[in-house]
């Protein structure tokens, strides 16, 4: 064993020798030589000694403020315990920072512009070709009024929506010299001239005439790209404030909404929806509400549109260009129309939309630009038309363009399941039902029960429950569909949900010129509260919903439903309380000219007289805290025909 230690060991030495004799290391330390055999004299293992490089650093102050307009300049020291040479990279550096490196020296320069008012981080990084050191690069860019001046813009660069990054303040334009401003969710009606944009006229978002003009007069544009504005607003006293604005695509995404047409109305106080949908599906209609303009003293009942109509239309959506192609264009329309003296007549008219554009989507508002015109109706031929008795008629008649405004909430699709045995809210029942109930025709089915897993029912009855039946549908359901069937006729639903929690049940019904589906309004869907008693009643009510109605009292021996019409107050204390628990009410006066005051014999002689207006119901499906909502039940002449029509009301529990 010794002598193959000792032969190994000339071997090696041999090998030595040879590498010296041919130039290489004349070290005889055995430990440089790479092999795994190599050892040291303890029986160790010898590491290669390899070069350490050290990475490059920086120092100094990363963080810099510079006035838009400014140049700025900072240094910043680099440093390489090899003297390697360095180099220097931004990431994402924008044209307006540059810099220089001499003698390990960092010279920054910053020379900003208004649009590039804002915090900027950029990361920068030293290397030496084999390691590099990164650090954060912060450039607070401020706002410098002294070097405002303001620029022209033309009405085609200006045109579009425009919002700021803190969902502030956003703006509309179009090319008709009108416009939309939007502060921190109020929305007001912009006047300009395309070659003054220092003057602007602000108004109430739905005034036309004798509007009162709010705090903005004028704006300023200091800085501009083809998706950015720079702006100053002036106020009454004639104070500046300025705002950084980016352009909203007019393409918006094939989601759900639900819209608000009027804000001073919550959505949540009503239990119903109507929907925004904007499909690109050849098989699928957008839904849009569009409003017109009212002859001069006409007032409409909604605050937010007092001087407009609004119209409910289906058609196409091209994504591509934002135009929207009503399936029915022209509109006949009839509102009473003032003379010179006064007076006014019923005059008829037909509404044509030749333009429609969804502009964008600002401050989850939907913009939408229109342009229209009436003409006056062949039903208005009987009247003898004299230029000088509607002296602004041909003023009325003129093309028109509106740009308007209305809210959006997002809506969730939800695919909860139907259960064996519960009771639903949500109408069942759509319009193109069509049913009828008796003699009357009927507008409803807000309540639903599930039998099985294929079966449910509707009842369906008058408000003083003397009439009444039991439809049954069959359903299935596949994910976020429920399909139904009512006999022959087959519906679709879908559930959404809003971001407050509340869900809605609504129809994808079948337009009948196009033959397409679109989404019907929604109305709240949830459990029916089984639990609720006559007891539950008790109690005083102001109405949420419906500006006219008045309150509702219910005590254990009297129960009133107040209704505030235009004209007169009308005390329904005439009352029975069903089986159901609910509470049916018939007008006293209509009693009294009958001289019954029992709710039976009074509900059967109004009945035999055609007198069925009169009745009423209100049913309690659900409560939350002092909230409580009613299934409102009534009857209603149109046309000579008359409507039993279910829908839901809101009412506050006082006490």
């Amino acid at each position: 064993m010794s002598e193959i230690t000792v032969k190994q060991k000339l071997l090696i030495l041999a090998g030595c020798l040879a590498l010296s004799a041919c130039g290489g290391s004349s070290n005889n330390d055995l430990s440089s030589i790479t092999s795994s055999n190599n050892t040291s004299s303890n029986g160790g293992t010898n590491t290669p000694q390899v070069p350490v490089n050290t990475a490059p650093t920086l120092s100094g102050i990363f963080t810099i403020d510079a006035k838009a307009k400014s140049q700025y300049d900072l240094v910043l020291n680099a440093q390489d315990k090899e003297s390697d040479p360095l180099s220097i990279s931004i990431e994402n550096q924008p044209d307006w920072l540059s810099y220089t490196l001499e003698n390990n020296q960092v010279k920054l320069s910053v020379s900003p512009d208004f649009l590039d008012i804002e915090t900027h981080t950029y990361p920068i990084s030293v290397s030496d070709g084999k390691a590099s050191t990164s650090y954060e690069l912060t450039v607070n860019v401020l706002d410098n009024p002294q070097a405002w001046a303001p620029i022209d813009i033309s009405a085609a660069e200006l045109t579009g929506a425009w919002e700021d990054k803190q969902q502030h303040l956003a703006l509309a334009f179009n090319q008709q010299e009108q416009g939309i401003l939007i502060e921190n969710g109020e929305l007001s009606r912009l006047e300009y001239q395309n070659d003054a944009l220092d003057k602007l006229w602000v108004y109430e978002h739905g005034c036309i005439s004798d509007c009162n003009l709010k705090r903005f007069t004028g704006l300023q544009l200091i800085a501009k790209t083809s998706d950015k504005l720079y702006i100053t607003l002036t106020n009454k006293h004639n104070e500046n404030q300025a705002y950084m604005l980016h352009k909203s695509s007019s393409v918006l995404n094939e989601k759900k909404y639900a819209h608000n047409l009027y804000p001073d109305i919550t959505l949540y106080p009503n239990r119903t929806l109507e929907l925004t949908s904007l499909p690109t599906d050849e098989q699928r209609l957008t839904t849009l509400h569009i409003r017109s303009h009212l002859p001069k003293r006409a007032i409409s009942g909604h605050s937010i549109h007092k001087h407009y109509t609004l119209h409910y239309l289906k058609g196409v959506y091209d994504k591509a260009s934002g135009e929207f192609t009503p399936s029915k264009a022209v509109i006949p329309y009839s509102f009473p129309f003032f003379s010179n003296s006064s007076e006014f007549d019923e005059l008829h008219f037909t509404l044509s939309y030749d333009k429609i554009r969804i502009v964008g989507k600002i401050q989850n508002h939907l913009i939408i630009q229109s342009d229209y015109s009436y003409q006056l109706g062949t039903q208005s031929e009987y009247i003898n038309f004299d230029p000088n008795k509607y002296q602004n008629l041909s003023e009325f008649l003129r093309p028109k363009s509106d740009l308007m405004a209305y809210p959006l909430i997002e809506l969730t699709e939800v695919t909860t399941p139907l259960e064996v045995g519960k009771k639903y809210t949500g109408k069942m029942a759509p319009p193109q039902l069509n049913w009828a109930l008796g003699e009357y025709k009927y507008i409803g089915a807000i309540e639903f029960s599930i039998i099985d897993d294929s079966t449910g029912t509707v009842l369906i009855e008058t408000a003083g429950k003397s009439v009444k039946e039991l439809r049954t549908f069959t359903y299935s359901q596949n994910g976020v569909e429920l399909s139904v069937s009512f006999d022959d006729n087959s519906y679709k639903y879908a559930q959404y949900s809003m971001p407050s929690g509340e869900t809605f049940l609504v129809a994808q019904l079948t337009d009948e010129t196009s033959g397409k589906t679109y989404d019907n309004i929604g109305y709240q869907h949830y459990e029916v509260d089984k639990t609720i008693t006559s007891a539950d009643y008790l109690g005083t009510y102001r109405h949420m919903t419906n500006v006219y109605a008045g309150n509702m009292s219910i005590s254990p021996n009297k129960a009133t439903y107040s209704y505030q019409g235009p004209y007169e107050e009308e005390h329904g204390d005439v009352f029975k309380i069903q089986a159901d628990g609910s509470y049916s009410f018939l007008s006293r006066s209509a009693c009294h000219s009958i001289g019954a005051y029992d709710f039976d014999t009074c509900n059967t002689s109004l009945t035999e007289g055609n007198l069925l207006i009169s009745a009423k119901n209100m049913k309690l499906l659900k409560r939350e805290n002092n909230i409580y909502t009613f299934k409102y039940s009534h009857s209603f002449l149109y046309n000579e025909q008359v409507y039993v029509h279910e829908l839901i009301y809101v009412l506050n529990k006082l006490d």
